[in-house]
C-alpha cells in the first residue's frame, strides 16, 4: 500500500482531475515506484507522486493555465459527442423502415450477414446471428 503522502496516477486522475499530459508536463518521473497490489505478477509497478510536489505544481501559473485549457478541451469534446449522439438519435427516429413480407429466415439471415446489420463501412468485426426479437425505444427529445 502506498504511503499517505503519495498518490497513484489513478487517484491523481480520478480525484484530483489531472490528465496524462499534465502529469508528464508538470510532474515527470514518479517520486517512487511500488509493486501493483492488483497485478503482482504481471502488472507494471504503480507510479507514486508526492502530494507536496503535486500541490506545488498546482500552485504555479503555468499549471493553472494548462489545467484550464485541458478543462476547455474536455468540455468541447463532450459537447461534440453530445451533438453527434443527438443527431444520430434524431436520424434514427426519422429513419424509414420497410418490412417486406414473405422472406424466409435464411433470406433474412443472408441479408443481415451481407449488410452486417446495416453497417456498410469498414470491417465491422464478428457477426452473430440471432432469431430473438427485440424492442428498442429511442428517446429523441
Amino acid at each position: 500500500m502506498p504511503d499517505r503522502n503519495m498518490l497513484t496516477v489513478a487517484k491523481l486522475k480520478s480525484e484530483w482531475g489531472w490528465t496524462d499530459r499534465l502529469i508528464l508536463k508538470f510532474l515527470g518521473e514518479p517520486d517512487k515506484l511500488a509493486p501493483n497490489p492488483y497485478y503482482r505478477n504481471a502488472g507494471a509497478p504503480m507510479r507514486l507522486y508526492s502530494i507536496s510536489r503535486i500541490e506545488a505544481a498546482e500552485a504555479t501559473e503555468d499549471f493553472i493555465s494548462a489545467s484550464k485549457a485541458t478543462a476547455k478541451r474536455q468540455e468541447s469534446a463532450n459537447t461534440g459527442v453530445n451533438t453527434k449522439t443527438a443527431n444520430m438519435l434524431r436520424r434514427m427516429g426519422s429513419a424509414e423502415l420497410r418490412i417486406i413480407k414473405g422472406k424466409t429466415r435464411e433470406e433474412i439471415k443472408r441479408l443481415a450477414v451481407d449488410t452486417h446489420g446495416g453497417n456498410y463501412m469498414g470491417d465491422p468485426g464478428e457477426f452473430t446471428w440471432s432469431n430473438k426479437k427485440r424492442s428498442i425505444a429511442f428517446d429523441t427529445t
